[in-house]
């Protein structure tokens, strides 16, 4: 056959290529390591999280932004990065309504490792930021060991939703 021949192409060679191809392609998407989500929240408080290359650590935390408290974390900043902050509401099922004046919502934090090998704790507060010389409602710390800093595309950053009346 003509496709078989000589004049068109070494279809042994051919073959061949196909072959160490696919091989490569394989051993690729072997080693690749897909993002991991951590989620941390007051129940898992002081408990420590490792984070590898990739994951994501999200910091999630009942609020409710209407009473003018917020949850504002330290942490160390050659360690972790924060990436994202924003609140989910949830959806009202009969009127499709999630921005209701005075409803909570769940507080979220995104975070990344900026470096690997290296430990931070994640104080967070709930305090209205306006009252300086009032100590914070109430305080959560996490313990996060970063292994690894992370390499992937930043997730996107969001923003809370306003409240509307």
């Amino acid at each position: 056959s003509f496709f078989r021949s000589s004049s068109f192409f070494n279809y042994s060679a051919m073959r061949g290529f196909i072959g160490v191809a696919l091989v490569l392609m394989l051993a690729s998407c072997s080693l690749a390591r897909h993002a991991r989500v951590v989620t941390l929240s007051k129940e898992t408080a002081n408990q420590q999280v490792n984070l590898g290359e990739n994951d994501e650590l999200h910091v999630t935390l009942p609020a409710n932004p209407s009473t003018g408290y917020q949850w504002i974390p330290e942490y160390d900043e050659n360690v972790l990065e924060l990436v994202g902050q924003t609140c989910k509401y949830p959806e009202d099922s009969a009127s499709g309504h999630h921005l209701i004046v005075g409803r909570g919502c769940t507080a979220v934090m995104t975070f990344v490792s900026r470096v690997g090998g290296k430990a931070s704790k994640i104080h967070v507060k709930h305090l209205r930021p306006w009252e300086r010389d009032m100590p914070a409602a109430e305080t959560v710390t996490f313990h996060v060991f970063a292994e690894k800093p992370y390499k992937g595309a930043r997730p996107q950053r969001e923003q809370a939703p306003q409240e509307s009346p």
